[in-house]
C-alpha cells in the first residue's frame, strides 16, 4: 500500500509525465507470484478505451530463487495497424529491487517466459490518465 501511495505522489505522477511525454493522474498496481510452470503469452496491455499510459513490474523476488520468469519486449513491424513481424527487443531477469517501466501502445507487444523453478514475485501496474 505504502508503494502505492508513493507512486501516486504529485512528485512521481510529475516524474511519470516529464518521462513518457503522456499525462499520468493515478497509478495501478496489483501483486503477482508466478509459482513453477507458470508464464504469460506474448501480448499488448493496449486496449479499446485504455487509459495505460506506462507499465511498471517491481521484482521482489531473489534472483538465486527463481529460475526463467524473465520480462520479454519485442521490437514490432506494422502494416496498416496489424502487427506483422515480431524481433525480440530486450530480455529482463527479475531480480529483487529491479522496477522496470515501459510504455504501453497498441504495438508494447511483451511476455513472460515461464518459470522452470522458484517463483517470481512482483508488484506491478500502469501509470494511467
Amino acid at each position: 500500500r505504502a508503494w502505492t501511495e508513493a507512486l501516486a505522489s504529485p512528485e512521481w505522477l510529475q516524474a511519470m509525465e516529464a518521462l513518457s511525454g503522456h499525462p499520468v493522474t493515478h497509478v495501478d498496481l496489483r501483486s503477482y507470484v508466478y509459482l513453477q510452470g507458470s508464464f504469460l503469452l506474448p501480448h499488448t496491455d493496449f486496449g479499446n478505451g485504455s487509459r495505460r499510459r506506462i507499465a511498471h513490474t517491481l521484482y521482489l523476488s531473489e534472483a538465486e530463487h527463481v529460475e526463467g520468469g524473465d520480462l520479454v519486449l519485442y521490437q514490432c513491424k506494422t502494416e496498416h495497424d496489424d502487427i506483422v513481424e515480431t524481433t525480440e527487443a530486450t530480455r529482463i531477469a527479475p531480480a529483487a529491487g529491479r522496477w522496470v517501466l515501459f510504455e504501453v501502445s497498441e504495438r508494447s507487444l511483451h511476455e513472460v517466459t515461464e518459470v522452470t523453478s522458484g517463483s517470481r514475485v512482483s508488484l506491478s501496474g500502469w501509470f494511467c490518465v
